[in-house]
């Protein structure tokens, strides 16, 4: 069984009241930064393990991102000891207001913009240039649906500072709702700096992009989050075994889509949102 954070009731009122701040100001300024979130002891914790996971998948020679930027998607995959940094209360308290309470996890990511010389050249990443990860309405126009189906939670485990490849950003360029027309454009933009155990929420139509990889890690997470009805990146389940999914927290499985997968037929239910996680 995958432990968990728990929290008190003092502590959820603390949550459910920060949480409503962090929403206005991700609505208002499309990014709010939480500091505190992880110690720097588990923060420590956490970059071993995504270290020593990277090595794991190149030995495996399976995908790591590459030697200028790791990257590690679906990291809870590898460690049980990663869940809570994707299940957990402050994130479920934001993301229950700004999309509602049935969301679902769209898109996780380890990344780290760091060059390694003791890698191999790796593969092709994400993340350069102007973009945005909202949908795009209208491809002619470059339109986003408004308001944004999906959110980020990140967590900066090492520093976001300027001389370590922290993300940049187009200061309220999620009301614009539109596509960046030029990945390579030359914009005013400020750099998201956090300290290392921060949580950074964020709309997917702000114009962000990662910074040029320097010799300094930063590792952070990046979770993407949306509407149940919002078919996620990857088969989350199918990557556990039958006993694996089961026992994990009823939210986390919902988190992986298990209480709104799509009926067989019109015989037994007729809705798709089921209250408890949907394993046939």
């Amino acid at each position: 069984m995958v432990q968990l954070a728990a929290m008190t009731k003092t502590q959820a009122g603390e949550s459910t009241h920060l949480a409503s701040d962090i929403v206005k100001e991700v609505r208002r300024e499309g990014v709010s930064v939480v500091p505190g979130v992880f110690s720097p002891s588990e923060c420590r914790k956490f970059t071993d393990v995504l270290d020593r996971v990277v090595r794991e998948l190149v030995n495996s020679k399976a995908y790591y991102g590459s030697s200028s930027t790791q990257v590690v998607y679906n990291y809870f995959f590898y460690d049980d000891a990663l869940y809570d940094l994707f299940a957990h209360p402050l994130i479920d308290s934001v993301m229950s207001a700004l999309i509602d309470p049935d969301y679902v996890l769209i898109s996780p990511s380890a990344r780290n913009p760091y060059i390694n010389k003791d890698l191999p050249g790796g593969g092709q990443t994400s993340g350069s240039g102007w973009h945005v990860d909202s949908r795009v309405a209208n491809p002619e126009t470059g339109d986003l649906f408004r308001p944004s189906l999906s959110y980020y939670a990140a967590i900066a485990l090492e520093p976001f500072e300027r001389d370590n490849s922290a993300t940049n950003y187009v200061p309220r360029s999620h009301l614009l709702y539109k596509k960046p027309q030029d990945r390579n454009a030359n914009l005013d933009f400020e750099i998201l700096e956090a300290k290392a155990g921060s949580m950074l929420f964020f709309d997917s139509a702000l114009w962000h992009r990662t910074g040029i990889p320097t010799d300094r890690s930063r590792w952070s997470i990046f979770n993407m989050y949306g509407p149940w009805h919002m078919k996620p990146y990857f088969r989350f389940a199918e990557n556990f075994s039958r006993d694996k999914i089961q026992s994990l927290p009823v939210h986390v499985q919902k988190l992986l889509h298990l209480c709104s997968v799509p009926p067989k037929h019109a015989n037994g239910r007729t809705t798709t949102v089921t209250k408890t996680p949907t394993h046939d």
